[in-house]
């Protein structure tokens, strides 16, 4: 049995050739993996790895403030975890804020007022 039975497993080809890089896409491809191209030269790839480790570390984050604001809204309004989601998504899109911009809100008004109330989000 191989790796990629177990489904796509994914990978990363970084090359400063282009044709090398697709022959080695196709490759793993048919041998099914979920392949990933990125051809630039050697500066170039790792300017845009950073970038890209910078972007999901800020994702990660925004995350993890949403996850602790749906534990708190659920804590002080005994919501269920989908619910408590769906009430930081309202309030995000009612207001044409992002959604860990709102989370946010909700964790600071815990932190000030030290309750959950129905307009924390402002």
């Amino acid at each position: 049995m191989r790796l990629a039975d177990y489904g796509a497993m994914p990978v990363l080809v970084l090359d400063d050739s282009a044709a090398r890089a697709e022959d080695v896409k196709n490759t793993l491809r048919d041998a099914g993996y979920e392949v990933t191209v990125i051809v630039a030269p050697g500066d170039d790839v790792l300017a845009l790895l950073a970038a890209e480790v910078r972007a999901l570390k800020l994702k990660l984050a925004e995350r993890k403030i949403v996850e602790r604001a749906k534990g708190v809204l659920m804590r002080a309004r005994g919501l269920d975890e989908e619910t408590a989601y769906r009430t930081l998504r309202k309030l995000a899109m009612d207001r044409n804020l992002k959604l860990a911009d709102v989370a946010q809100r909700v964790l600071d008004s815990v932190h000030d007022e030290g309750t959950v109330h129905a307009k924390s989000a402002r």
